[in-house]
C-alpha cells in the first residue's frame, strides 16, 4: 500500500513522537487505525499487531524532521515483515 506523507502531515507532526510524527500521522489517516509506533532507529514500523519495514528513505525523513530540519512531502510503500500473535 502506498502512503502519502502530506504537507498537513508534516504541519501537524510532533518532533520525536513515535506516534504523533508526520510517518504516523499519514498510515492512521490511510489505513482508518490510531494503533501506529513509528521506530526508524529500528528499522520499523508497528500497525495493529503487526510490523512493517522502514525504507531508507523513511528513516532519512524522519531523522531530518526530528532534528528540525526542513522535510518535503513523500510517499512509500508498507512492506509487512510479520504479524504478532
Amino acid at each position: 500500500m502506498l502512503i502519502k506523507v502530506k504537507e498537513e502531515h508534516i504541519q501537524k507532526g510532533e518532533k520525536c513522537n513515535a506516534e504523533a510524527c508526520p510517518v504516523a500521522l499519514a498510515i492512521k489517516e490511510a489505513l482508518g487505525t490510531n494503533v501506529v509506533h513509528v521506530d526508524p532507529y529500528f528499522d520499523s514500523l508497528f500497525i495493529n499487531g503487526s510490523s512493517y519495514k522502514c525504507s531508507m528513505d523513511l528513516t532519512y525523513f524522519v531523522e531530518e524532521f526530528d532534528a528540525g530540519e526542513k522535510v518535503e512531502p513523500f510517499s512509500f510503500e508498507l512492506e509487512k515483515i510479520n504479524e504478532l500473535p
